[in-house]
């Protein structure tokens, strides 16, 4: 049975997604005035998204659905639905705060599964040209904000280069990025920017140097950030990239994971002890026990209390803080117990899809997209623990970015057509396209 041809790829569409990316990782914070909006920022990619959505829309392919639904099927619109309906009621439960940021915050994390659709969307129409112009955009960010964070290091002049700053509430110390004022967010950039090395090595041979620059990249200026839960992140990466099993059917290799734990241990005992400021053994102690105790221990009893739908997205109810440093809490917070969990298993399970194609991919190209999601979804998971790293905005758009990637190569590396059946609008039944995104089908 004939299938369709694929394009060799849009150019409009590889510098749009060239666009989203590079505004991601150097966009500063456009901050709203008017003393209900303070809390309200806009990023490059927020205006960005607009013109795409409408491109994507204009330009709809007829080849089947959608790359993010493909990847997540019914976990994406059971996810959507469920946001609505929880943000719908419990605004009627309490009505003392106002529908103006009840919407604001619900879409803050509607906007994250938007990105997933058009990040896929423009990888998907871009073609041949998706891989190249995707790591270009990456290793340019990745230039870019290193060589701003080493010049603050120098010098000792802090700050970002533009955009605004941030109150005295939110953790900032350390050197920033281009347009990132956060600690966390400049420590989640390099993190990301590590995923991107990683997956450079261990999908593709003749990328190797450069992923190891990435990686150095990566962890230099987490350290310099002084974000320590980024440094974890990464060095939990190049744990698992040097311990994953090449054998199918084994997840892990026995032999290389031992040692790296043996080696880990006996490195952290010599030199965590030695080390001072942020990441000395009684700092990090301090930084899980104090949210323990005065915010998770808290949080955790209201949560208890508003088992069915929370309190709503961003928590805005009393004198709650609405920083939960913790995604699986703040998620049951937000959205009661059900459809917090369901918002936590559409990465878990996109993490779980990434890891099978990372093995199982037929061409560098799904592999690359698959390790990529995998390594990225594995930091943010981590730093997920002691951070609201999927309300943060650059941490939380920029593993977006990787999982609408892999959505899209993921989408065009499955084999059988009876495993997805085609659908097309109108009902009408056509092919869905195969074979990896460089231009055949």
């Amino acid at each position: 049975m004939r299938r369709p041809q694929v394009t060799a790829g849009s150019k409009l569409a590889a510098l749009a997604l060239m666009a989203m990316i590079l505004a991601t990782a150097v966009s500063p914070r456009i901050r709203l005035g008017g003393s209900e909006a303070q809390l309200v920022d806009l990023r490059l990619q927020d205006l960005i998204l607009i013109p795409v959505m409408a491109y994507l829309l204009f330009t709809r392919r007829r080849d089947g659905r959608s790359p993010a639904r493909y990847l997540l099927r019914p976990l994406l619109p059971a996810l959507l639905l469920g946001i609505v309906a929880v943000t719908l009621t419990v605004t009627l439960l309490h009505p003392e705060v106002s529908v103006l940021r009840r919407v604001g915050f619900a879409g803050r994390t509607l906007e994250l599964f938007v990105l997933v659709m058009a990040v896929a969307g423009l990888y998907w129409r871009a073609g041949d040209r998706a891989l190249k112009c995707t790591l270009r955009a990456f290793h340019l960010a990745a230039i870019a904000n290193t060589l701003w964070v080493l010049y603050q290091a120098a010098t000792g002049n802090i700050g970002t280069l533009f955009g605004s700053t941030i109150g005295d509430a939110v953790e900032s110390y350390g050197p920033k990025l281009l347009g990132e004022p956060s600690a966390f967010g400049t420590g989640q950039f390099f993190a990301i920017t590590a995923a991107v090395g990683l997956a450079e090595i261990r999908a593709d041979k003749t990328r190797r140097l450069t992923g190891w620059l990435m990686v150095a990249a990566g962890f230099t200026g987490a350290t310099l950030a002084e974000s320590r839960i980024s440094m974890g992140a990464i060095l939990a990466g190049v744990v698992l990239l040097l311990t994953f099993s090449r054998i199918k059917g084994q997840v892990l290799n026995p032999f290389r994971l031992t040692m790296m734990v043996l080696l880990g241990t006996a490195a952290a005992l010599v030199v965590v002890p030695r080390l001072g400021g942020r990441i000395s053994v009684e700092d990090l102690e301090y930084g899980v026990t104090g949210r323990a105790d005065t915010i998770w221990s808290v949080l955790l009893q209201e949560s208890a209390d508003h088992p069915f739908v929370g309190l709503g997205a961003g928590g805005l109810v009393g004198d709650l803080r609405s920083e939960a440093h913790n995604i699986y809490l703040r998620a049951v917070l937000d959205f009661g117990w059900f459809i917090g969990a369901l918002f936590i298993a559409v990465f878990v399970v996109a993490l779980v899809r990434a890891y099978r194609e990372s093995k199982n991919a037929t061409t560098a190209e799904a592999r690359l997209g698959a390790t990529l999601a995998f390594f990225a979804l594995t930091s943010v998971l981590i730093s997920g623990f002691v951070q609201d790293a999927l309300t943060a905005v650059t941490s939380s758009h920029l593993t977006i970015l990787t999982v609408g990637i892999f959505a899209a190569t993921y989408a065009s590396s499955c084999q059988n057509p009876e495993k997805h059946p085609p659908t097309a609008r109108g009902g009408r039944r056509v092919l869905t396209v195969q074979g990896s995104l460089n231009g055949r089908a």
